[in-house]
């Protein structure tokens, strides 16, 4: 094990500086072959982990019609549910996203509700599996990053106003989050007072929200903003504060403007935006400020670079930056701030599809996660108590590789967004990949996750069924390729893995095994579902499978 580790991991430290750069960086909709690497790549960025059912249709369809149905918009249509019999003010089975908090033990069942938020983050993303919306859901909590309020209803609330603009308009959104209850708690904003500026929100709202802090070219100045913009756009952030957290009478906690705690006095920005003064306007001044901040150049490359991050490459060399970040920039800009234009530029360019670009990132727990699960199909479905145990399991996993879907660790996200040079390596530390070889052993090798004597678990028989030729060892191998890996398989991998399928035996083998299958699935039905799941098991621990 310590053997392949080290090989895995000395290929995970060279990464970015051994990928052979892109050879093509038009941002002109792509015209290239499709086949099964082109629409793979697509859904394996914009996806929680694709089907090969999805892979087929994509290919039949086309890019365009592909990329059009991945950016349709999906609101939630259901809730998250108690599963624990702990809240009193709400009972198993039902919503809890608008009940009142009881007079005691309100954190017990704030941390209840918490844990029943996890797990239905987790429902979605093995339930939404046709759209872009639960990787934008995630680029955006990274990108905002808040973690755990005192009141889960707030964050509900929070994780509701990402998803309603997930490809929407921009700066409505930095607008409506700036006074959201979640991210008023989280960075400071209720003890934002007039005769007690507090900077925090200001603070980032410049250098991570909206524009970026750019390189300090003097004391205080940041290139993009100074600091006196920081301390005039705390005085415009003033007065605001938060009603009905963990009420025990107010179901649904707002945030409220109090005037008195306001800074009414003009507010001067510094030349990054021309000198602006900021005239008191009550409850609507932070809009003002807001408008003025998008105004300014930055904005539009930095919301811009971190979607290529996230979506396309952790380099950004002056070329992608002149050639590809710049019309991104020009797209936002021109659609008034829609993101949804960009990502169709970009999901459709030449640049996107460059061979140089696939199996350049590495998987965040939850692409690990999902790409198995959600590639074959795999659903919880027992009960909804037994449901919501497993899917919490599922997100304690991704919390032992290093992502809390309810706590990202600061302020700026999850490390492997921003952390330059190393960037998504992050996820592939010593310690994080060795929780994953050894979820592998636990959960698809293993026992599978399991709660009230309900068990969930990898079917491999089922998977095998819905391949292409499952009496043919070297099509399954293909098939299966096709399904999980983003790039191709080296001859000793291939080898190594046929002989995992065959049990070491003549490749006809294969073929008499599943034969015998069919002819008797209860004898042979444990022989086949052990060689078809060890083979799984196998390429799940492929350095190229970490990879998108």
């Amino acid at each position: 094990m310590r053997s392949i580790l080290s090989v895995i991991l000395l290929a995970i430290a060279t990464l970015s500086y051994s990928q052979t750069p892109p050879s093509n960086y038009s941002m002109s909709p792509y015209s290239g072959p499709w086949t099964g690497e082109e629409a793979g790549h697509l859904l394996r960025r914009t996806l929680f982990g694709p089907t090969r059912p999805q892979i087929l249709n994509s290919i039949a369809i086309g890019m365009d019609s592909t990329v059009e149905q991945l950016l349709v918009a999906t609101p939630w249509t259901d809730f998250p549910l108690v599963y624990q019999d702990v809240d009193s003010n709400a009972a198993i089975g039902t919503s809890w996203v608008s009940a009142t908090y009881p007079p005691t033990n309100k954190g017990g069942v704030n941390n209840t509700r918490l844990r029943s938020l996890a797990a239905w983050k987790m429902k979605k993303m093995m339930e939404e599996t046709s759209t872009i919306a639960q990787k934008m859901d995630v680029f955006w909590h990274n990108h905002f990053a808040v973690s755990q309020p005192s009141d889960a209803r707030t964050f509900y609330d929070y994780f509701e106003l990402i998803r309603s603009h997930t490809l929407g308009n921009f700066k409505t959104l930095v607008k409506e989050m700036t006074i959201q209850p979640a991210m008023l708690q989280f960075l400071n904003g209720e003890d934002n007072v007039s005769n007690d500026p507090n900077e925090n929100y200001s603070r980032e709202l410049l250098e991570l929200y909206s524009i970026g802090k750019g390189i300090e070219i003097a004391t205080g100045d940041y290139s993009r903003y100074t600091e006196q913009d920081v301390t005039e756009g705390a005085r415009i952030l003033t007065g605001y504060s938060n009603v009905g957290i963990r009420s025990e009478t107010i179901a649904d906690p707002y945030s409220v403007f109090d005037p008195v705690k306001h800074d009414n006095t003009p507010k001067t920005l510094s030349y990054h935006f021309g000198g602006a003064t900021i005239m008191p306007n009550g409850i609507t001044e932070y809009e003002d400020y807001i408008d003025t901040i998008f105004v300014q150049p930055d904005f539009a490359s930095f919301i811009c670079e971190s979607i290529y991050h996230f979506f396309v490459s952790n380099d950004i060399t002056p070329t992608v930056q002149n050639q590809v970040i710049s019309e991104m920039a020009n797209t936002l800009v021109s659609n008034n701030f829609e993101i949804r234009p960009v990502m169709l530029q970009l999901l459709k360019s030449q640049h996107f599809y460059d061979v140089a670009l696939r199996g350049c990132l590495l998987k965040s727990p939850m692409d690990f996660l999902f790409s198995i699960y959600n590639s074959i199909e795999a659903q919880v479905n027992f009960n909804q108590v037994s449901d919501y145990k497993i899917l919490y399991k599922i997100h304690y996993d991704a919390r032992q590789f290093g992502m809390n879907i309810l706590e990202p660790p600061s302020v700026a996200g999850w490390p492997a967004y921003y952390q330059a040079p190393a960037f998504s390596r992050y996820w592939l530390s010593a310690v994080y990949l060795q929780k994953r070889y050894a979820m592998i052993d636990a959960k698809i090798l293993g026992n599978g996750y399991n709660a009230d004597g309900n068990v969930f678990e990898i079917d491999g028989v089922s998977l095998l069924n819905t391949l292409t030729n499952p009496y043919d060892a070297n099509a399954v191998l293909d098939d299966l390729f096709e399904i999980f890996l983003s790039i191709d398989v080296s001859q000793s991998d291939r080898t190594m893995l046929l002989d995992i399928l065959t049990d070491g035996l003549p490749i006809f083998e294969w073929t008499v095994l599943y034969n015998d299958y069919l002819l008797d699935p209860v004898t042979y039905g444990v022989d086949i579902n052990n060689q078809i799941t060890n083979t799984i098991a196998a390429i799940f621990k492929l350095y190229i499978f970490q990879t998108l």
